[in-house]
């Protein structure tokens, strides 16, 4: 575990340096001194678009990955210049609260290192890059595919996946680092926001709020992509407030970021609304309106037309037909939704975000305490807060990860009370409680989190044991504990027929069923096995008891005899403990 570690640490490194590079090259091209998370953002952005276009023109794979990465690290070293680095001086209360963030951080960091073991990374996050790259391809799995519903949808981060899975495929630790980092790099952001628009202190109460909520701290430990669309949001946001407010900003850099985050999510285009809205009503110069949210809508186009190319819909899976239930409530078009189903959930939507996510949202009250300073940004901030709640209320599901980038103004807000009352009002105890409440969770659930990746981490559990508890065991993981299926599969060289779900650990040549099989009608038992015949299938495996052999009959949408797999199949391995059985095609 301890070499998988290092190495991944390594290829993330690398990684970071080579977006430094070229994000340096585009901000000295645009003349700009932006600090250096921007130049960060920008580089990170142009490698995950790097990636997306190599695959699309069927070139991805570890020799265009490591030119990528060299010639991004080459740029670094002859493009580079390196500042003294002054330390500011750090009162006593702000050592405090950078304190509490190191120590959240560092728990974040143990969380990272240890073997994906959540539902969403093992199934599409991953699976579906480590599928383009032994594919050498970015395609589309269309559905009934474990990965129908993700593939065609915008998904810069996970294209960031692509660098340490080139190296290591059958290793989650890569991808998890850079997860981390990304959310790392929004703390820093709005440190920043905060620090720009009242002062030091206010933007380290906004990291600290930031790295307190609950389900940061948890997806700390994923290979998902939200802590990458927060990053992307905070940067977006970071500019676009340095251009309403009338500080010199760069158009173009604010329109690729803005770009970007669109890229990462598809949810973000209700943050591009509200921020396309507010720029009219700040009468801001058409001219420049239409630079930033038609530019950065060009950027988000590929994966429109990507989506429109497969599925005839730019916005798939929403209003796609067929069952909806998991998408809109339901609804099959817009006004059905917006008319119809979203006000019913609106209220219930709305109680969640107290209850769930956002417990400092409390403070808010206390504001009326600090109106006398910068009256009008902090009313500007509550007002374009409150609204983009309300515009998360749209999206379907109730998740507190696609909360947290649309509540980021709040975030920004509530610090700035919080500040204001501790230096200059008796109420002060006030605005610390539900803070303080917030640390004490997030330090609990972190380290009893860390406790268990430890374990594995410093190798006193091993890789393989910690594993088979958390994925082999688990209904929907797919896990060879035993070795057993690599040991069987490999020496025919050919590939296995997968009724998987999480298929992101099997470590040998495989397909999943429910891709390859509907792209084939059959018109009787003998015309599938042809089929599996042509198409250089030698074995059949299964994960019991979500997809049993009867999920055989079910995807052909054929009669089966009885003896059909006594006569068809051979039982080589049936694995009590990970639910596993391996058939041989006869």
């Amino acid at each position: 575990m301890t070499q998988e570690i290092l190495l991944n640490i390594l290829i993330v490194v690398i990684l970071f340096i080579s977006s430094f590079g070229i994000g340096n090259i585009v901000n000295q091209y645009l003349k700009n001194r932006n600090s250096w998370i921007i130049v960060l953002g920008i580089g990170l952005g142009i490698h995950g678009f790097l990636i997306y276009f190599f695959g699309l023109l069927h070139l991805l794979n570890i020799y265009t990955i490591s030119i990528i990465l060299g010639f991004g690290f080459l740029l670094f070293f002859i493009k580079i210049k390196f500042n003294r680095i002054k330390l500011p001086k750090i009162k006593i209360f702000e050592f405090f609260l950078l304190f509490i963030i190191g120590l959240i951080l560092f728990m974040f960091v143990i969380n990272t290192l240890a073997p994906a073991i959540k539902f969403d990374d093992t199934w599409y996050h991953l699976t579906e890059v480590k599928m383009y790259l032994l594919e050498g391809k970015i395609r589309a799995f269309l559905p009934p595919a474990q990965l129908g519903q993700s593939s065609i949808t915008p998904r810069l981060v996970d294209m960031l996946y692509a660098f340490p899975l080139a190296f290591l495929p059958n290793s989650s630790v890569g991808a998890k680092i850079i997860h981390m980092l990304l959310g790392v790099g929004a703390l820093v952001v709005v440190f920043e926001i905060g620090k720009l628009l009242f002062n030091k202190r206010t933007g380290l109460i906004s990291s600290l709020i930031l790295s307190t909520i609950p389900i940061f701290g948890w997806l700390a430990q994923t290979a998902y992509i939200d802590l990458g669309v927060i990053f992307y949001v905070c940067l977006t946001f970071l500019l676009y407030v340095k251009w309403r407010f009338r500080e010199k900003t760069n158009l173009f850099l604010l329109a690729l970021l803005l770009g970007f985050a669109l890229s990462t999510k598809l949810w973000i285009i209700g943050f591009w609304l509200v921020l396309l809205v507010d720029a009219l009503v700040a009468k801001k110069k058409i001219k420049e309106i239409l630079f930033i949210f038609c530019g950065s809508f060009l950027i988000l186009m590929p994966w429109l037309l990507e989506s429109f190319y497969w599925t005839g819909n730019p916005i798939f899976p929403l209003f796609s037909g067929g069952d909806q239930s998991g998408f809109l409530g339901g609804a099959n078009t817009i006004w059905e939704w917006l008319l119809k189903i979203y006000w019913v959930k609106l209220i219930p939507t709305l109680e969640d975000v107290m209850t769930h996510s956002l417990p400092w949202l409390l403070l808010l009250p206390l504001l009326i305490f600090t109106l006398r300073h910068q009256t009008k940004i902090k009313l500007w901030l509550l007002t374009i807060g409150l609204i983009l709640i309300l515009m998360w209320a749209v999206i379907p599901w109730r998740d507190d990860r696609f909360l947290v980038p649309f509540s980021m103004p709040l975030i920004i807000l509530v610090a700035a009370i919080i500040e204001q009352i501790t230096a200059k009002n008796k109420f002060y105890l006030l605005s610390f409680i539900p803070l303080i409440g917030l640390i004490i969770f997030q330090l609990i659930a972190l380290a009893s989190r860390s406790a268990m990746y430890y374990s594995v981490i410093s190798n006193q559990t091993a890789k393989n044991d910690f594993m088979a508890e958390k994925v082999a065991k688990n209904i929907w993981g797919c896990y060879d504990n035993e070795g057993k299926i690599k040991k069987l599969v490999l020496p025919s060289g050919k590939k296995t027929l997968v009724f998987c779900h999480n298929m992101f650990y099997l470590d040998f040549p495989f397909d999943d069923s429910f891709d390859a099989i509907p792209k084939t009608s059959y018109s009787s038992s003998k015309d599938f096995v042809s089929f599996l015949h042509q198409h250089n299938y030698d074995f059949v495996l299964f994960k019991l008891p979500v997809y049993p052999e009867g999920e055989l009959a079910k995807l052909i949408n054929v009669n089966l005899p009885e003896n059909f797999f006594s006569d068809n199949f051979k039982l080589l391995y049936d694995g009590k403990e990970n639910g596993l059985k391996l058939y041989e095609i006869l």
